[in-house]
């Protein structure tokens, strides 16, 4: 006699069953099952008997959870019916961006070409040390330097060195150095008041 072992207790049965005798589950169900992919003939999985609970790590159900409520949030606030409405007249584009790029992308400070004749000038600069004080905030540091006569960031040049930065701010008659001996980046400089600003990443 051919006997076969039911794939939901595993008790044995015969070939010829329909259903399992022991546990009722349809044998012809999973046939279809295994005959027709991963969800049946009409999308429909038959239920099988849980013998072993299946457990996922600990934390990760929450986590899963979060992301798609997150997802659903996002998707929720896009109109798709203007989006495709709107792809024949003009198209649109996506853009994803890391940090990094995105910092990139905001405005610094540009210096513009500096001429040959004001290279000269600043050559011929007497140079003066310029008195300076910093303070320490929670994400940079902040460099205070005295340049009198200094009203334009285009008569600043900031020269990052091994161990540090040269910074140069040039008035009509004199020439502001500082050496900032820390080995960092610097977010932004401004001059307002007489004073050039340098902020630091802490």
């Amino acid at each position: 006699m051919a006997r076969k072992s039911c794939p939901g207790c595993a008790k044995g049965i015969k070939k010829e069953f329909n259903y399992c005798p022991f546990c009722g589950i349809s044998l012809k169900e999973i046939a279809e099952q295994e005959n027709f992919g991963l969800l049946g003939r009409d999308d429909y999985s038959p239920k099988l008997p849980i013998r072993d609970e299946q457990k996922i790590p600990f934390g990760l159900g929450k986590i899963v959870d979060s992301l798609a409520r997150q997802l659903e949030k996002q998707m929720g606030s896009v109109n798709f019916e203007n989006l495709f409405n709107g792809m024949n007249n003009s198209g649109f584009k996506i853009k994803i961006s890391t940090t990094a790029e995105t910092q990139e992308e905001e405005e610094q400070p540009v210096q513009k070409k500096i001429s040959k004749e004001e290279i000269k000038r600043r050559i011929k600069l007497p140079r003066v040390d310029a008195n300076s004080r910093f303070r320490r905030l929670s994400d940079k540091i902040v460099y205070e330097l005295e340049v009198p006569g200094v009203n334009s960031l285009e008569n600043v040049e900031i020269k990052e060195l091994e161990s540090g930065f040269e910074i140069k701010a040039y008035s009509k008659k004199e020439c502001f150095v500082k050496f900032i001996q820390l080995k960092s980046e610097i977010k932004n400089f401004y001059i307002e008041g007489g004073k050039l600003f340098v902020e630091l990443k802490a």
